[in-house]
């Protein structure tokens, strides 16, 4: 009986150190780079498609890596993360370089094709301006308008988007300037937490 009773005691204080631990830490405890290992590795595979030509278009800048989640919803005792697997450019003010601006019509017909290759598809594919060499404002026909260009893979359960901007040269804040607008994939991870979190995860 004392045994019985001894064992009960240390799972009262197993339990109870880790609910401290869970609250001291959040969601620390669940931060667990094996959650995203699919997304993470999804997203390189993109990455390292489309990193050199992206810069071959002529934009500028190194890209920083990172992956957050946020609390989607809960249900029961599972969390639902929506996490967000990205490179950040920075944003250039300036023109298109004219070593690039001479290249683009190249180089962006080979992403254009790059794109359709890899099954990225363009988000809006009605618009009148639906490619990369179309988007070029330099361009005679365009008469200085460029375009902002959306699209998108779906890979299982996880989705990649990416959007480049070619500023139009008059009208715009920053006329002539190429930029990635947002180049990720993301995906719904379950978590197990006790309680539910509405924390968000960097991991």
């Amino acid at each position: 009986m004392a045994s019985k009773i001894r064992w009960i005691l240390v799972l009262v204080i197993v339990l109870a150190v880790v609910g401290i631990l869970y609250f001291l830490l959040g969601s620390t405890i669940v931060a667990n780079p094996a959650s995203t290992r699919g997304l993470r590795t999804t997203f390189k595979e993109q990455g390292s498609i489309f990193i050199r030509p992206i810069a071959s278009l002529g934009i500028t800048g190194q890209p920083k890596a990172s992956v957050q989640c946020v609390n989607d919803h809960t249900s029961g005792v599972m969390t639902y993360y929506l996490c967000l697997s990205a490179y950040n450019y920075p944003y250039s003010k300036i023109p298109i370089a004219p070593a690039a601006l001479t290249n683009y019509p190249t180089n962006a017909a080979k992403f254009d094709q790059l794109l359709q290759q890899s099954g990225w598809i363009n988000n809006q594919p009605h618009n009148s301006v639906t490619t990369l060499v179309d988007s070029n404002p330099y361009l005679p026909q365009n008469g200085g308008n460029g375009a902002e260009l959306a699209f998108h893979k779906n890979i299982g359960t996880i989705s990649c988007d990416m959007e480049i901007n070619f500023n139009s040269l008059t009208g715009d804040m920053n006329p002539g300037s190429i930029n990635v607008n947002y180049f990720s994939c993301q995906q719904i991870v379950r978590l197990f937490m006790p309680g539910g979190s509405t924390s968000g995860l960097s991991l």
